[in-house]
């Protein structure tokens, strides 16, 4: 036996897999950086002077599952479609004043066993009971956003509101409700109003801008989002936002939660809004959802499109008044009755331009 000590050989995968360690370091950090480069400087970036239109698409659905009541619950729907056209007064400090004058406007209302009714501005119908619309055509309302896009203020929308509906009630015809009965004709116009509404403005704009780092970053950030869903509540959130391009962009919410509507003008003199409202009040939040996506482009400095679905789902006991009023109707009615009712909005923003201008 040799007696002298033996030397050990390096392993040469040992020093294989060191480098293969240190290069993936390498393409890691450099993947890293490319997604930050990419993603740097994604901001709103307005020019005093800029214009651009937008075709906005709003669509609310409310399900509502009601045993025991021979109508049943039904579904109802809200679509409004309308053009803004953006003007920028200024941009100072990364803040742009905007002025948004709406273009044509065309709604639809659906309502369990009352049929369904549509009304477009560009198309007048004097007996139409959504005709009261066309009043909105041509006003204009304030907003101002910051880099990320985050909605600061809106004004002139409630004042606009308030004008075309004071229009809207001199209007003639449509008197019959479109078959709908029990329905003030005049309601059905004020009710696609809202959505002009400076907080319901706040919230269909905030969804469309608000998506954006407005600072540099990597490839994912978080925003704190608060939305008022008209005819539905509110609901905060933390919107979970991502892109590895610095152009298509996602977004999830997180740490939901939801408060139900304030009450709206004149409700308590109406018994059946009253009831709703308790109704309502007696619901629990069982689902909630927000999804997201938006396309941003960074020669424009602006967000040019984006496609927004926010669901609620609640569900609980009937109040005593109600199950009363479901015997009256010839319903059924058990101790453990329950009430569903899901609530879905989606809000589609895209620009618009030339030939595609004023002719949705």
């Amino acid at each position: 036996m040799d007696p002298r000590p033996r030397r050990t050989q390096p392993k040469e995968i040992h020093v294989k897999s060191v480098a293969a360690t240190a290069l993936a370091v390498i393409v890691a950090a450099g993947s890293i950086s490319a997604q930050e480069t990419q993603t740097a400087g994604m901001a709103w970036s307005l020019k005093a002077g800029d214009q651009f239109s937008t075709k906005v698409t709003i669509d609310i659905e409310l399900g509502m599952e009601l045993p025991g009541l021979p109508m049943g619950g039904g579904d109802q729907g809200f679509h409004v479609e309308y053009q803004l056209d953006h003007k920028v007064g200024e941009s100072v400090d990364g803040v742009a004043k905007i002025d948004a004058t709406i273009g044509p406007v065309t709604a639809k209302i659906s309502m369990p066993m009352m049929g369904e009714m549509g009304y477009s501005s560009a198309e007048d119908d004097e007996q139409n009971p959504l005709r009261g619309v066309r009043h909105l055509v041509g006003k204009t309302f304030a907003y101002s956003i910051d880099k990320s896009g985050k909605v600061l203020s809106v004004s002139g929308g409630d004042a606009l509101v308030e004008e075309a509906a004071q229009a809207a009630a001199a209007d003639g015809g449509g008197d019959n409700g479109g078959g709908m009965m029990m329905i003030d004709p005049k309601a059905l116009a004020g009710a696609a109003m809202m959505l002009f509404r400076d907080e319901t403005l706040q919230t269909s704009i905030g969804v469309h801008t608000h998506v954006l780092p407005g600072a540099a970053g990597g490839a994912s950030w978080s925003l704190d989002r608060e939305e008022s869903i008209a005819t539905v509540g509110t609901i905060k959130f933390k919107a979970a936002c991502a892109s590895e391009d610095g152009a298509k962009i996602t977004l999830s919410g997180n740490e939901i939660s939801f408060e139900q509507p304030a009450p709206m003008p004149g409700e308590e003199a109406n018994p059946m809004a009253a009831m709703q409202r308790k109704l309502m009040e007696g619901l629990e939040v069982t689902r909630t959802a927000v999804t997201g996506t938006a396309t941003y482009d960074k020669a424009l400095g602006r967000v040019t499109s984006s496609e927004s679905v926010r669901e609620i789902d609640q569900e609980g006991q009937l109040p005593e008044e109600l199950k009363q009023m479901i015997q009256m109707q010839g319903g059924q009615v058990q101790d453990d009755m329950v009430l569903k009712r899901s609530s879905k909005l989606t809000v589609k923003v895209e620009e618009v331009a030339g030939d595609d201008r004023r002719r949705f």
